[in-house]
């Protein structure tokens, strides 16, 4: 069975992050959204894989190369409008042996037996309860009548409509791991540090008790309070009475500089974050900040404030 991956959703609203505008290509916890869901993929036994892009394909190819690592073959599919990426469906590579493939959005990994979709069947969809409706969560299994069904340049919104009215199988998973906002990207980063996404990979380990994970190389100061669930990635530096947590990941290589607090919040890769902050549900960058709970981005232009390490 072959997997149809579409990785081409931007962050609403924030087109100055480079590589991490790209809602599967933001970390949840130690890795990109796009590599959790590959290694799900790949533990059910999937092992072909057709990745529809739009912009930064250089990261997404650089970072899955040919799937080797995985032991899965890997091709790349550009779509040409990033926002109506169900074109690429017309391809014959994709439907030549008229199997039921899945359709899979990289932004969002719904939590279920994914045995459900990987097992030979006709069209089944995956929902997400909540708020009284389920709604799509982007997962499925389609045959190439549906593909041939969609409509030419629709949404995703056009999709699920079309696929709820054909006859299927259906799931509904009570949660969905998800990046399609930096809201969401933080609550779903709070599930997955406080345990509540077991069989996802993580690297690391609890020398400090169960809710806080620290990877190779890290320097705690012993003043600074930690507060779990909290993960540290390698090499990361915590200053003097530095309070972490809860619920807060420091991506590789940052610096936690003197009596700053971060809660609620990730600081991704390679910043250096500096002395008397203090950061709640954000999502910061050297050089830039969101605050995810008002979706508004802050540029800071003070190197002693937030900058590259």
């Amino acid at each position: 069975m072959k997997a149809i991956v579409i990785c081409t959703g931007a962050v609403a609203g924030v087109d100055r992050l480079g590589e991490y505008g790209r809602r599967s290509l933001l970390p949840l916890v130690d890795r990109p959204v796009v590599q959790h869901v590959v290694e799900q993929l790949v533990r059910a036994g999937v092992v072909e894989y057709h990745f529809v892009l739009g912009h930064a394909q250089q990261d997404f190819q650089q970072l899955l190369a040919g799937g080797e690592r995985w032991g899965a073959e890997f091709h790349f599919h550009h779509a040409e409008h990033p926002d109506r990426p169900y074109d690429v469906f017309e391809s014959a590579e994709l439907w030549q042996d008229g199997d039921q493939h899945l359709l899979v959005h990289a932004d969002r990994l719904p939590q279920v037996d994914l045995s459900f979709l990987t097992t030979d069947g006709g069209d089944a969809l995956v929902f997400t309860s909540g708020a009284g409706v389920n709604e799509w969560s982007g997962w499925g299994r389609i045959g190439a009548d549906s593909a041939a069904a969609l409509p030419a340049g629709a949404m995703e919104s056009e999709v699920a409509d079309l696929l709820r009215a054909l006859p299927h199988d259906s799931l509904t998973s009570d949660r969905t791991l998800s990046a399609q906002s930096f809201e969401l990207l933080l609550e779903s980063q709070a599930i997955v540090v406080g345990g509540g996404a077991p069989d996802l990979f993580m690297n690391g380990r609890n020398p400090r008790g169960p809710g806080i994970r620290i990877c190779r190389n890290v320097h705690i100061d012993p003043t600074a309070q930690i507060e779990g669930p909290v993960f540290l990635g390698d090499n990361v530096r915590v200053g003097k009475n530095v309070r972490l947590g809860p619920n807060t990941v420091v991506g590789d290589n940052s610096v936690i500089d003197r009596q700053t607090v971060i809660q609620q919040s990730l600081v991704l890769p390679n910043t250096y974050v500096g002395e008397w902050l203090e950061l709640s549900n954000c999502v910061a960058r050297q050089g830039e900040f969101v605050n995810a709970r008002l979706g508004a981005y802050v540029p800071v232009d003070d190197h002693f404030v937030l900058s590259a390490v």
